[in-house]
């Protein structure tokens, strides 16, 4: 309606009286505009589509400017839509909190917890995260593990959102045998995979569960600590968190 506002302030309007409605939908990755102008010399109805809803926003402004202008539906300039520049739209950012549960990247389950910093790129999110795992205790052994990692999820549910996951993480793990105090240190790197669920409660404020499993790539070598004792080559992982997106 501004940008609608806008355009008649700097044309010579006609005064004739245009009564008109529309919608811009999500369609896919892209957004779907269905037009119908009447200015009482006839009616004009356009349905299109493209991938920037501020763009349909504005010919679908433009459009009604015409009409007002001209005195006609003038349906044609929707045509020249794909043509129109629109403005940059903000990214959206989000961060997120979890706490976390984690079975098999220590030997004996554990809690964690960390942070998320993600950039929405259309519908799929990009996530940096930060984790630290509890010390865990198995077989005389002490794990301790701190891992960052690089996900990627793509919903295929938009609300409540259910979606697909898969991502990256590497880390370093210590290992100390309790009856000695003997450490060791190592690298510790994983593959993930996994299903999103998520429900928001505002425009910026949602809840957020993720579960996967994952498989590890590199692990220490324990086996002169405590033969036939390490992580496992398979684990598994739960967060629950809670995010904000912005602008």
């Amino acid at each position: 309606m501004a940008e609608l506002e806008r355009l008649i302030s700097t044309t010579a309007s006609s005064g004739t009286l245009v009564r008109s409605r529309g919608s811009v939908l999500p369609d896919g990755e892209q957004w779907t505009l269905h037009l119908e102008i009447d200015s009482g010399a006839g009616t004009g109805v356009r349905d299109l589509r493209d991938a920037s809803c501020s763009r349909l926003a504005q010919v679908a402004a433009l459009s009604l400017a015409l009409a007002v202008e001209s005195g006609a539906a003038v349906p044609a300039p929707l045509r020249a839509a794909p043509r129109m520049q629109a403005p940059l739209e903000p990214p959206r950012w989000l961060i997120r909190a979890f706490l976390a549960g984690d079975l098999g990247s220590l030997e004996a389950p554990g809690p964690g917890s960390g942070l998320v910093v993600g950039l929405f790129l259309g519908r799929t999110r990009l996530e940096l995260s930060a984790a630290y795992w509890l010390p865990q205790t198995s077989s005389g052994l002490r794990y301790e593990l701190a891992s960052a990692g690089l996900h990627a999820c793509q919903p295929l549910i938009e609300e409540p959102e259910i979606g697909l996951c898969a991502g990256v993480e590497g880390g370093r793990m210590q290992v100390r045998l309790a009856a000695t105090g003997t450490s060791l240190v190592h690298g510790w790197l994983g593959l993930t995979g996994g299903a999103a669920l998520g429900w928001s409660f505002t425009s910026w404020l949602a809840l957020r569960l993720e579960i996967g499993i994952g498989v590890t790539l590199l692990a220490p070598e324990v086996g002169t600590l405590a033969e036939g004792h390490g992580p496992s080559s398979l684990f598994g992982r739960a967060a629950l968190g809670l995010e904000v997106l912005f602008r």
